[in-house]
């Protein structure tokens, strides 16, 4: 992890407005106060380019500063050097096909190939993860609109971790990922900024990472059965959330920050033995709010 410089700071604020591939760098870096040391690496070779004074010099100062190339099927940080990914096997792109990729200047144009992202996570789970037209939740599928992946459901993998291939998948509106073993959740998760519909029931997950509360657009979130004991209190910022299932799980108490959530219009704490109700809560029932304990 890597703590920013003002002037890196000022850049990042600055590329976060003009970029897409920024915005979500900018909002995790406002939180927790750092960037992954993959977003440090583009922000820092994306700040060397553009203080180069012409297309040529940042192609030539590109191709020199590469120092490591994210594998198109796994993301894993390779060097330049090999041919192969060390972590899936897959083959490495050469630097002029990947400068083809990123374009003189523009770093958001990278494009992980969405089939190459499927093709790596069926290699993961052992079987085919078919295209369908509608989302299914109990069927391990994929949906798209308008050529972009929007819906992915891995149920029954036998998962135990969160395939990092998923949050290359920018236009992600609905995840399930049901009857896993999955026991923790990347940081990084809080980069699916597009995500409405996050499914995560019958797994093993045992706490929630803090930006969990950057995925602003979620409006249902379903965790129940699994091994939590406690929520972070950026559960708050789930400002758009309208349902909230954490029944089943190991919770004492619940934050006071869960009264931020003005939209919510069911939560299930069932089956959270000893469960303490946060004074907050009271004032969303007021406005409605179904409370199942």
């Amino acid at each position: 992890m890597k703590e920013l410089t003002d002037k890196e700071q000022k850049w990042l604020e600055i590329f976060a407005n003009k970029h897409e591939f920024f915005k979500p760098f900018l909002e995790q870096y406002k939180i927790e106060a750092h960037l992954t040391k993959t977003q440090y690496y583009w922000l820092n070779l994306f700040v060397k380019l553009n203080e180069a004074d012409n297309s040529k010099i940042r192609k030539k100062y590109f191709k020199q500063s590469i120092i490591r190339i994210p594998c198109p099927h796994c993301t894993f940080l390779c060097s330049p050097q090999i041919k192969v990914c060390p972590k899936c096997g897959d083959p490495l792109p050469i630097i002029e096909e990947f400068f083809k990729m990123i374009g003189d200047s523009e770093i958001s144009s990278i494009d992980y190939v969405e089939k190459n992202i499927i093709h790596s996570l069926e290699k993961q789970i052992n079987k085919p993860i078919p295209l369908k037209e509608k989302f299914d939740i109990n069927s391990t599928c994929y949906v798209k609109e308008d050529e972009e992946i929007t819906g992915l459901s891995l149920y029954k993998c036998k998962l135990n971790y969160f395939p990092s291939e998923i949050l290359r998948l920018k236009s992600l509106k609905h995840l399930a990922l049901r009857r896993n073993n999955i026991t923790t959740l990347m940081k990084e998760i809080g980069l699916l900024s597009n995500l409405e519909y996050l499914n995560l029931r019958i797994n093993n997950l045992k706490q929630l990472p803090v930006s969990i509360g950057l995925l602003s657009n979620l409006q249902y979130l379903n965790l129940s059965s699994n091994a939590l004991m406690e929520l972070p209190k950026s559960i708050g910022k789930l400002i758009m959330l309208k349902e909230l299932n954490l029944s089943n799980n190991k919770l004492t108490k619940v934050p006071e920050s869960i009264g931020d959530l003005n939209s919510l219009e069911i939560l299930n704490l069932k089956a959270n033995y000893w469960m303490k109700l946060p004074e907050s809560i009271i004032k969303l029932k007021e406005q409605g709010l179904q409370v199942y304990k």
